[in-house]
């Protein structure tokens, strides 16, 4: 009795609240393929041609170099600081930082199991040197945080120094416009990065660099 009409009420709710229920509509369309060739059903989901409303691009927000420093150096705890150095001084995803271990390390760069398993070697910097050398703790990190705990403290800590509200990804974001503002050549930024395509480096660099 769950019609397309209810479909499309049910999944305008969701954006109301959600703003992107993607991933619900594509599981929806799925258990209902698999429901219905399970009772021997001869029709299509109720979801398979409703429309998702168009999202208004959010701005990327970003700290400085010297904001960035201020969190790291305001972490409530040595596992905190050294999972927010990974992503602020090596561009690291929350789940690549979380699985992190001394074990990664080849001489002066690290390899790291990205997105889409694939792999590559990143160079450690003067300053994540600095914080690996100054962790006494265990590996890996997420033993002590997770991307949801992560996420809460870094909130906490930003409305605690002054800064703008941020997340896990705006360190990896902040990591890649400070290179804009270093004038770091977009391909090696897109390297680093690990970005699928130069235009989502471009995304970053567009708004910091001047024209």
């Amino acid at each position: 009795r769950f019609t397309r009409d209810d479909a499309s009420a049910y999944v305008a709710y969701l954006q109301e609240r959600l703003s992107k229920p993607k991933i619900f509509v594509s599981r929806a369309k799925s258990f209902f393929a698999y429901a219905y060739r399970k009772h021997g059903i001869e029709a299509s989901s109720p979801f398979s041609d409703v429309e998702l409303r168009k999202e208004e691009r959010k701005e990327k927000t970003a700290w400085s170099a010297e904001e960035m420093k201020m969190l790291i150096d305001s972490a409530p705890n040595e596992h905190y600081r050294m999972l927010w150095s990974l992503m602020a001084y090596a561009g690291l995803r929350i789940h690549e930082a979380l699985k992190f271990t001394p074990a990664d390390i080849r001489g002066d760069s690290f390899v790291v199991d990205g997105k889409g398993n694939k792999i590559a070697s990143l160079p450690i910097g003067t300053k994540l040197q600095h914080a690996l050398d100054g962790y006494s703790g265990e590996w890996p990190l997420s033993q002590f945080a997770s991307t949801a705990t992560s996420n809460q403290v870094i909130k906490s800590v930003a409305k605690k120094i002054g800064i703008s509200e941020g997340s896990n990804h705006t360190l990896r974001h902040s990591f890649c416009t400070d290179m804009a503002t270093r004038n770091v050549n977009i391909a090696v930024a897109q390297k680093l990065m690990r970005h699928a395509s130069s235009q989502m480096t471009l995304d970053v660099y567009t708004p910091v660099v001047p024209k």
